[in-house]
């Protein structure tokens, strides 16, 4: 997936906040056990005359407990294989988007020019996670860490990083 060019070491790996993850499968486990109560309603509360559908509720039941199962797969997925990877001589950002689709971008540390963060709501503040973005100096739009744990420190660890390597290659 990453492959470290010669003489190149890992400075920092940086990931989403898990609020984030923890946000996105609220639903997806209140739908879960939704089914699960709807389908132990159904089951107590079916007339004997409808007793040859209670096989077809609890087929429904277990298509949508896998349907759902899925979801929080991918989901799960999705959180853990996005990553930015931050390296002595560059910075690599890869997104997940679906089960078979990725996108990997990288960014020399040359053409850093600046860093910003943005933290926007009480949430994010108390939690301290939110949106990091570093400023190139190519028309390619900016290098974006959504919802990043401790915003700040990454912010200074990618630019420390980009003051060592200026100063290691003369820039």
């Amino acid at each position: 997936m990453i492959t470290l060019r010669e003489n190149e070491r890992i400075v920092s790996v940086f990931r989403r906040h898990h609020f984030v993850l923890l946000v996105t499968l609220i639903p997806i486990v209140g739908a879960f056990f939704l089914v699960l109560v709807v389908a132990a309603i159904a089951e107590v509360r079916m007339p004997s005359d409808f007793g040859a559908l209670k096989p077809v509720v609890f087929l429904g039941a277990a298509f949508f407990l896998h349907l759902l199962w899925l979801a929080l797969f991918i989901t799960i997925a999705d959180f853990v294989l996005d990553v930015w990877v931050l390296t002595d001589k560059r910075m690599i950002m890869v997104e997940q988007k679906g089960l078979f689709a990725r996108m990997v971008a990288e960014l020399d540390l040359d053409r850093v020019q600046d860093a910003g963060v943005e933290v926007n709501g009480i949430i994010a503040t108390f939690l301290n996670f939110g949106n990091v973005r570093v400023h190139t100096a190519s028309e390619r739009e900016d290098f974006v860490l959504a919802h990043a744990a401790r915003p700040h420190e990454v912010k200074d660890t990618v630019m420390r990083s980009c003051a060592a390597f200026r100063q290691a290659h003369k820039i």
